[in-house]
């Protein structure tokens, strides 16, 4: 799982309790030490969530007295058309028809020259 994944991952976890969530459930949903936990939540609150501690009960939770929202990842319509095909050229590569592809996608017809 990746930086941003994780990212993600803790902010589902921390909007869907009513209550603080204890360091040991985060380590366990997110397959990570104590020390990367708290790496993580460091760097969330350096770039501005407002991740708060509680003492009793002991855990992580929301400041819901600001409004934050992570940023969505979002991708243009081009961006989403080279993925696609980027995903059929691999898949079919192995079979041979990597080039066919390419060229029915609009390649350059010089490249099959």
């Amino acid at each position: 799982m990746d930086r941003l994944q994780r990212w993600y991952k803790l902010d589902r976890l921390l909007k869907a309790r009513r209550f603080p969530v204890a360091r040991t459930v985060l380590e366990d949903a997110l397959e990570v030490s104590t020390a990367t936990v708290k790496r993580i939540i460091r760097d969330m609150r350096n770039y501005g969530v407002p991740i708060k501690t509680s003492r009793d009960p002991h855990g992580y939770y929301y400041d819901h007295s600001v409004a934050f929202e992570l940023p969505g990842v979002w991708f243009t319509p081009s961006e989403v058309t080279a993925l696609i095909t980027a995903h059929e050229l691999l898949a079919s590569a192995e079979r041979g028809r990597g080039l066919k592809l390419l060229y029915q996608a609009g390649a350059d017809p010089i490249l099959f020259g």
